[in-house]
């Protein structure tokens, strides 16, 4: 709260979160949905590692030891959505574990509050509260399942975490409206074009990250088995 409070400029803030008023649909294919998507993911984790870094590090010459908000990289946080909730961001998930969630009774109620509250803090847009619903649901989802495969062997493991970290870079992508707008001609003669919501860009995304996700889930996983009971190693990527 002191970073964005004493030691971001609020108009960093703002420009972070404000939507695109002028919309320019990329309208793209196939592959290309694949690789814009995670060059936006980079872009959007490389912005706010050098803006939180920049509070932080103003916070630490003041002498205020600040969390450290981007630890390790976003193949690495975005593990699953919970994991992206617990890494990415950290002062604002001690924020909310400290005054929401341990405030009130924990649990679904606490998990309940933490959303609204961060889908609030966001701004007054329509797809903060949808992107806030669809994080409710994918928690609970992993919540139950992580619960009903407590035993699962090295394969299993990298094959749930590499559809939660798709789910999760999904949730990411679901607030960039450029990514989910397409644009077609009124008519052949018309030079103005009608712009519809589509979700091909998400499932172009979601099936051709598939197999990324889960050489990248292995990469990090497979590791981490044959260290001191799964503890993962301090690798930034």
């Amino acid at each position: 709260f002191a970073l964005h409070t004493f030691y971001m400029p609020t108009i960093v803030f703002l420009k972070i979160h404000d939507p695109i008023v002028q919309v320019e649909p990329m309208n793209l294919h196939r592959n290309e949905y694949f690789i814009y998507g995670h060059m936006f993911l980079m872009f959007i984790f490389l912005q706010s590692h050098v803006v939180f870094g920049s509070g932080r590090a103003i916070a630490l010459l003041d002498g205020v030891c600040a969390p450290n908000d981007t630890p390790v990289s976003h193949f690495r946080s975005s593990l699953s959505v919970r994991h992206h909730w617990n890494n990415f961001h950290v002062s604002w998930r001690d924020f909310f574990l400290r005054y929401i969630y341990s405030f009130s009774n924990g649990g679904l109620e606490g998990m309940v509050l933490v959303i609204i509250f961060s889908s609030f803090i966001h701004g007054f847009y329509g797809q903060w509260y949808i992107w806030g619903l669809l994080n409710f649901l994918a928690i609970s989802f992993e919540q139950v399942a992580h619960s009903k495969m407590a035993r699962r062997n090295l394969n299993q493991k990298i094959l749930f975490a590499a559809f939660n970290q798709t789910v999760a870079f999904l949730l990411q992508l679901l607030v960039f409206i450029p990514f989910l707008v397409i644009s077609s001609p009124i008519d052949e003669e018309s030079l103005s074009s009608n712009f519809t919501f589509s979700t091909k860009a998400l499932a172009v995304f979601a099936m051709m990250n598939m197999p990324f996700a889960i050489l990248n889930c292995a990469r990090i996983i497979a590791p981490a088995e044959r260290f001191h009971r799964g503890q993962v190693n301090s690798s930034f990527w």
